[in-house]
């Protein structure tokens, strides 16, 4: 949320800088990074409105290894077949379930397994603290990047594993907020994309009263209305890419209901829930219809939800 150059002078010659980079950023730079790994953690059909197409939007995130760290070890999801060939095998890190080749990560039963060129370790991560099955792919992006950074496996095993365990979520991603009365608030106001809600909906085994919706971005909503179905026991839905997921939503047996403001679809979700439930929000849209950002539309949750600072 902001902007690196309010640092340079206290970046050193000796520093690591871990980055991230929106398609937009990237659509726009120019080569000039010398990075020692480059990491892609997904692409999936997002930011149409500006881009124009998947394919530009595929285009700008390329950059990153032809263009922009076009050197560095390049670390790509491995169910993803398709986009191994953005980097020469020499430089390809991969990461996934089954993550294949002789420099990988792969994540699964609470462990994370790497190898580098025929050397393997594991580190154990059970009792980490950010849930769901994304999140355990997301510690194997982050441990594949960190041994391209390196050039091998890790000195410090039980490091690299704190570090993985100790991890909070953050502000406004898979936030729990609070419980009360048995009800448990979950804050994920930015899931801007069906599939960051869509991973958010399979993180937790309890029943969930959902929120979703808000401005749309021109992408396809199908996915997030087939996992509202499946997962939750009920959807408050708001914005015009609510109206769109209600059409989807039709003829399941989802009980569904479009509200005519974000503060009425919580307030209706609240009076849902009851003891056991999660009330979640991961709206899978653009916070613009009715808020300046996704950080605005997340505070105003935690406003009504009753945990307000």
């Amino acid at each position: 949320g902001g902007s690196l150059l309010d640092d340079l002078d206290r970046i050193g010659p000796e520093d690591r800088v871990v980055l991230e980079l929106s398609s937009y950023q990237l659509k726009d730079l120019r080569p000039a990074c010398r990075a020692l790994a480059a990491c892609l953690t997904n692409l999936s059909q997002d930011h149409i409105d500006y881009h124009g197409s998947v394919e530009s939007y595929a285009a700008a995130k390329r950059r990153l290894f032809t263009e922009v760290a076009s050197s560095a070890a390049a670390v790509l999801p491995a169910d993803r077949a398709d986009l191994q060939e953005w980097a020469a095998p020499e430089r390809r890190v991969t990461f996934g379930e089954r993550a294949p080749g002789p420099r990988a990560a792969r994540a699964g039963n609470e462990v994370v397994d790497l190898a580098w060129d025929g050397e393997e370790t594991a580190i154990p991560v059970g009792g980490r603290s950010l849930l769901g099955p994304h999140n355990l792919l997301n510690m194997a992006a982050a441990c594949a990047a960190a041994m391209g950074a390196r050039g091998g496996l890790p000195e410090d095993l039980e490091g690299w594993a704190r570090a993985l365990t100790g991890l909070k979520p953050v502000a406004h991603c898979m936030e729990a907020l609070g419980e009360r009365d048995g009800v448990l608030f979950v804050n994920d106001s930015k899931a801007t994309a069906p599939d960051a809600a869509v991973a958010a909906l399979s993180s937790y085994d309890r029943p969930l009263v959902a929120i979703a919706g808000g401005s749309t971005k021109d992408t396809d909503l199908a996915p997030l209305a087939a996992a509202l179905a499946s997962r939750a026991r009920a959807a408050f839905l708001t914005g015009p890419a609510g109206r769109q997921i209600e059409a989807h939503l039709r003829g399941t047996p989802l009980r569904a209901r479009f509200c005519g403001t974000f503060d009425d679809a919580v307030r209706l979700a609240i009076a849902e829930a009851r003891p056991g439930d999660v009330v979640l929000l991961a709206p899978g849209c653009a916070s613009y219809d009715q808020f300046t950002n996704y950080i605005e539309r997340g505070e105003r949750f935690r406003a009504l939800a009753g945990f307000g600072k």
